[in-house]
């Protein structure tokens, strides 16, 4: 095929995904975790390098998404008691809706470089693929990932989760790239890479096991030692960039922390663990180090310890089935990955199972660490006490998109026949995308009973984010109702968007009035009344109206 050709389908479908996310994102309010924990928070970091308001989500997406609201130059409600309080849910509260008054504006720009993001792991995509299997695959690679309708669900979101996919695969494709021809350049790319994807999202400190046994592994059947001390080279270059994403942040742990007695107390308690007996000095002085004295990354470390849930655990109550459960199921990421997967690529993985040694990459090493880096995540995931949504199991699928797109060189007998059956189900599967406009974080395949059923199956993210509050606002105009009772998971205002509401009494979870209900499909099941009762209709199916008024009340 012509190179001409082959960049402008590039574009084209690049395009496509960009003008799918940006097109839907108009639609939506802020998802809860975007307003609460990444808009402002991102923006105080960019402004004031102070990281008070840090997550557990490491800062260089929030940064980068900050860097989408500069020219909008709004203000910081630094002088507000939230800030001194470290609290991150009103801090954002007040930027979005008190301090400011462009608050889509500030969500639409604050998207605009994930979308950009997103843009740049589809041309990896491309690269990777066409690396592997050939122009051709590339080209199949880079489909599969622009009408992905979980890709364009965090697209247009300013979570940290289409940042770590890009980075994440951005490191493996460099640390490839390492491993064929350990130069200078290679290692330095492969260093910088690393740390953007481990600034990004802590799921990414996988990576550094990963690559140090690849890099035995490399050492062994290669006789050549020099690629355990390269190898440590791009751990210290990912430092460096870590180091320089907390933009040299140097203080101490509990510094500017939230919940400091209560760390402290945790401290307390894992000396008394690793030192049994009389430990009083060695504890004081733990606490006076971890209050006092300044260290690097001391953020960053905090971070872990709570994402690890190391010293900070917490149950996460866990949808599955129409059940909720604090231990979760160790098969839950695998329910998510075949309901949340349109069915066509369910299909392509499961026939590049079925043939996967028939077709050669162009380069093993690469082949490899990919794979094996899709196992070790999987494997954390179903180890993982955070069973969420298909945003945790993210990565993998720019991964599983490049070996789908081996299909492309598969030689069979009937060959015309093959190609009409992939030239189907890829059909199938752009239709089924693209219907879903605008409503991606819904989508649910049809052994799910599409977006319709999946609230059945799934909760969290996996259906409602909070992102559908102007589309409330358009039917209760439309509908002439002045007034909603609300439950949903959002953290944005709804008067902002025109909503007339009352929150829902403890009381009404068991006997509702003569009103009308708005009630997110993620907490239908804890109201019995509504689970047996069909819904008045269904806003993007994402919240579900109750119309219990009187027939006299409707009619006025």
């Amino acid at each position: 095929m012509n190179k001409k050709y082959i960049y402008i389908l590039v574009c084209v479908m690049l395009l496509a995904l960009a003008g799918q996310a940006i097109t839907s994102m108009r639609y939506k309010s802020p998802a809860c975790d975007e307003s609460s924990h990444h808009i402002a928070t991102g923006y105080s970091f960019l402004k004031t390098g102070d990281f008070r308001l840090n997550s557990t989500s490491p800062p260089v997406t929030e940064e980068i998404a900050a860097l989408g609201m500069l020219p909008l130059d709004p203000k910081l409600p630094l002088e507000h008691p939230s800030w001194d309080k470290i609290d991150r849910l009103d801090f954002g509260f007040q930027f979005l809706y008190r301090y400011n008054d462009n608050a889509d504006q500030l969500v639409f720009f604050s998207r605009l470089p994930m979308v950009m993001l997103s843009v740049l792991c589809g041309l990896l995509v491309f690269i990777f693929a066409r690396d592997l299997y050939g122009e051709k695959a590339g080209l199949f690679a880079l489909f599969l990932y622009s009408f992905s309708p979980n890709i364009i669900a965090y697209s247009r979101l300013n979570t940290p989760d289409i940042g770590a996919t890009f980075f994440i695969l951005l490191s493996i494709y460099r640390f490839y790239k390492f491993l064929n021809k350990p130069k200078f350049r290679n290692i330095v790319f492969a260093g910088i890479a690393l740390g953007l994807a481990m600034s990004s999202k802590l799921s990414a400190l996988i990576l550094v096991p990963l690559f140090i046994i690849i890099a035995v592994y490399k050492a062994i059947v290669s006789k050549r030692l020099r690629y355990l001390w390269l190898v440590l080279a791009i751990f210290l270059i990912c430092a460096v960039v870590i180091f320089c994403t907390y933009f040299g942040e140097f203080k101490p742990l509990l510094e500017n922390d939230i919940d400091v007695g209560e760390k402290i107390d945790y401290f307390s308690k894992a000396v008394d663990k690793l030192f049994p007996g009389d430990n009083q000095h060695i504890k004081e002085k733990v606490i006076e180090v971890a209050l006092n004295t300044p260290i690097p990354f001391a953020t960053y470390i905090m971070n872990i310890l709570a994402e690890t849930n190391m010293v900070f655990a917490k149950p996460y109550p866990t949808y599955l089935f129409g059940v909720r459960s604090e231990q979760g199921w160790w098969y839950y990421y695998i329910v998510v990955f075949l309901l949340k997967t349109p069915i066509p690529m369910l299909i392509f993985l499961a026939l590049v199972a079925l043939f996967f040694k028939r077709v050669k990459a162009g380069n093993a090493w690469g082949e490899g660490v990919g794979l094996v880096f899709i196992f070790a995540f999987a494997c954390a995931a179903f180890a993982s006490r955070v069973q969420l949504s298909v945003r945790y199991i993210l990565p993998i699928y720019p991964l599983c998109f490049i070996y789908a797109s081996k299909l492309i060189n598969l030689k069979v007998k009937r060959e015309r026949i093959f190609k009409a059956i992939l030239g189907l189900l890829c059909i199938w599967y752009l239709i089924g995308t693209l219907s879903a406009w605008p409503d991606y974080l819904p989508y649910f395949n049809e052994f799910a009973g599409g977006a319709e059923g999946g609230w059945r199956h799934l909760g969290d993210a996996n259906v409602d984010y909070g992102q559908d509050l102007p589309a409330l606002s358009d039917y209760m105009e439309e509908n002439d109702i002045e007034e909603v009772s609300l439950l949903s998971p959002s953290t944005a205002d709804p008067a902002y968007y025109g909503i007339r509401y009352r929150k829902i009494e403890n009381v009404e979870i068991g006997s509702p009035e003569e009103r009308v209900y708005a009630i997110s499909a993620i907490y239908i099941d804890a109201f019995q009344w509504a689970k047996d009762m069909e819904p008045t209709a269904k806003i993007s199916n994402s919240i579900f109206i109750y119309d219990l008024r009187k027939d006299e009340l409707k009619d006025e």
